[in-house]
């Protein structure tokens, strides 16, 4: 084995793979600058002497993670009701569906 060459879908959803890195000598690699909320297909072929493979089957993922953790809610009491409030965190790159 002399390499790897990886490929990616730029989360465009049109299926395009353009080459992302070559010439990388281990078995893993982390894709960079991306943009969050964005889903990516990745592929990786292998290279040795006689030239490279076929491309592995794509897997996708979405750039995002977990929220982050809301700030501690404020309370008010308003009759015989309680008002929480708090501040909506930063999604990274997913929006927030529910409380």
């Amino acid at each position: 084995m002399l390499d790897y060459k990886i490929m990616f879908d730029e989360g465009r959803g049109d299926s395009v793979y353009i080459t992302l890195d070559t010439g990388e000598a281990g078995p893993s690699y982390t894709a960079k600058l991306l943009t969050a909320g964005k889903t990516y297909a990745f592929k990786v072929y292998a290279r040795n002497s006689e030239g490279y493979s076929l491309g592995s089957n794509p897997t996708s993922i979405l750039a995002a993670q977990v929220p982050d953790t809301p700030i501690a809610p404020t309370t008010a009491i308003s009759g015989n009701f309680v008002k929480i409030s708090w501040t909506a965190p930063f999604e990274q790159g997913s929006p927030i569906t529910s409380y």
